[in-house]
């Protein structure tokens, strides 16, 4: 028997022996949207409609108030999203990172962004080079032109988008804290830059993330539906399941999007609101950012910057069993932590299915 068969068997009794007893889960990742202000104009999206909330945004002192009052219960965290909204937008977003590195400088950190804002980006990177702060700047690009600028409702943003990768690109020879990543939105108007994107991300040594378009609170798009023709789908679903023996590091996330693609529902559990949280620039803390408005767990505030005493409030448990029901989510990222730690003996049967 190997020994990551063991290991998947141990992963998978214990968060499900927790979950029986109703021990709290310590988080192993937190998306934290520090702002819902947003500089482009996306068609999948609405927060940039939405209104500004940036007096209500958390300030530096509440996240520390968080990090000192919850620092038991987020002993086990191993990851931090940092999104919004835009988070460069923020001009103190990059204190917020050094905040959360102060308080567990063992985890690792992603900064989602569109890559208007190169320079505060760039300069962001750079310190977190020389503070040792291992990240992964995921940059959205759906296409290599025009048709970017008009899925994200601002003409140059393709340029701007790249501009970002590449003077990224140029810092990485100073560290191996830095990776690099391209996040590729799969939707009716982009599926033909699909492989177009892929090479460019292979040429450039970036990752290639495919996510599907998502509703849910967090781009206040829930009455929003996204269609992609089943003739395009599934030549996406085909050129995935081709790259899928050259990058066997992505090997299940190309595995799950085809799944999706292909109209297959969702075959495990989703354990958001357990072992991942979305909490929201104002305090608002939910399962993920896929979640309908109503999901809402509670407020930080109103519970003293005490994360495990909001996820013990009776609302809290509530959303959850909901949560537990729900096959709808699109989420690759939140996907792959519930397989990599709770559902690792379906990882391990998923992975073993594409090595067949």
């Amino acid at each position: 028997m190997s020994e990551t068969f063991l290991r998947a068997v141990r992963r998978s009794i214990s968060f499900r022996a927790k979950d029986a007893l109703g021990i709290p889960i310590r988080p192993l990742k937190l998306r934290m949207a520090i702002t819902n202000r947003c500089n482009a104009r996306c068609k999948m999206c609405n927060a940039w409609k939405a209104e500004d909330r940036s007096r209500d945004e958390m300030k530096l002192e509440e996240y520390d108030r968080l990090l000192v009052n919850s620092r038991v219960f987020l002993s086990a965290l191993r990851h931090v999203s940092i999104t919004g909204g835009e988070p460069a937008l923020r001009k103190d977003f990059l204190e917020i990172i050094r905040l959360v590195h102060r308080h567990h400088p063992g985890v690792s950190f992603n900064v989602n962004t569109n890559g208007f804002l190169t320079a505060r980006l760039v300069e962001a990177a750079q310190a977190m080079i020389s503070e040792r702060i291992p990240a992964t700047f995921n940059v959205s690009l759906d296409a290599l032109g025009e048709v970017h600028d008009g899925m994200r409702g601002v003409p140059g943003a393709a340029r701007m988008a790249m501009r970002t990768l590449e003077e990224l690109e140029s810092l990485k020879g100073a560290s191996k804290d830095l990776r690099i990543g391209v996040n590729y939105l799969i939707a009716e108007e982009n599926c033909h830059e699909c492989d177009l994107v892929y090479r460019y991300c292979e040429e450039h040594g970036f990752s290639f993330n495919p996510i599907l378009p998502v509703r849910g609170e967090l781009y206040d798009n829930e009455e929003m539906r996204f269609e992609i023709s089943r003739e395009k789908s599934g030549r996406v679903a085909t050129l995935f399941e081709g790259y899928i023996p050259k990058n066997k590091d992505k090997a299940m996330a190309y595995s799950e999007i085809v799944r999706q693609l292909r109209g297959k529902p969702r075959d495990f559990r989703c354990w958001a609101g357990q072992v991942m949280l979305l909490i929201e620039e104002n305090g608002d803390v939910f399962p993920n950012g896929g979640c309908p408005r109503e999901w809402v767990f509670g407020n930080l505030k109103d519970y003293d910057y005490r994360l495990r005493d909001l996820l013990q409030s009776r609302q809290a448990r509530l959303v959850r069993k909901q949560v537990k029901r729900c096959r709808a989510c699109q989420l690759s990222c939140e996907t792959l932590t519930t397989l990599k730690y709770p559902e690792a003996l379906a990882a391990r049967r998923k992975t073993k299915a594409l090595a067949i």
